[in-house]
């Protein structure tokens, strides 16, 4: 779930990244707005066949605009959109960057559990090293397809 806020001083907006326990994210919007939403909004399962896409209802808005009043008080002017995000997730939240177990000239890059924006100039590095040369210099242990997960 996202809003997009009215600011009242736009030039002062700063990305902000998993402020308190709730788990937020906000960014500059555009030249009036404030973009804010919260991973795992009420940690619904979703599936993206029968998901209401309309929009966020009146206790969504509340949800953001109660942190951004506290957090972001600039940013909390009236909504100017509110809108149903999905994004997928791994179970211990890491990405899944390998090459394919049965075909190695196929990439996988997914599950990036609402996080892998910030990571999009190394992953595309990553994707770009192992579809050209097969592997990466980069670490990826942690993000391969058949690591150990915890349940």
């Amino acid at each position: 779930m996202a809003g997009e806020f009215e600011q009242a001083h736009p030039a002062e907006a700063a990305p902000v990244d998993e402020l308190g326990a709730d788990c937020l994210v906000g960014a500059a919007g555009g030249p009036a707005g404030f973009k804010l939403g919260r991973f795992h909004h009420r940690c619904e399962p979703s599936d993206p066949d029968t998901r209401d896409r309309s929009g966020a209802g009146p206790e969504d808005e509340e949800l953001l605009r109660s942190f951004a009043e506290i957090y972001l008080p600039e940013g909390a002017g009236r909504a100017l959109a509110m809108k149903v995000c999905m994004f997928t997730n791994t179970p211990d939240e890491h990405f899944i960057i390998d090459l394919h177990p049965d075909h190695p000239e196929v990439v996988v890059g997914a599950g990036f559990s609402g996080h892998g924006f910030k990571f999009c100039s190394v992953v595309g590095e990553i994707l770009a090293d192992l579809a050209l040369e097969g592997g990466t210099r980069h670490d990826t242990d942690l993000l391969r397809a058949g690591r150990s997960i915890p349940d």
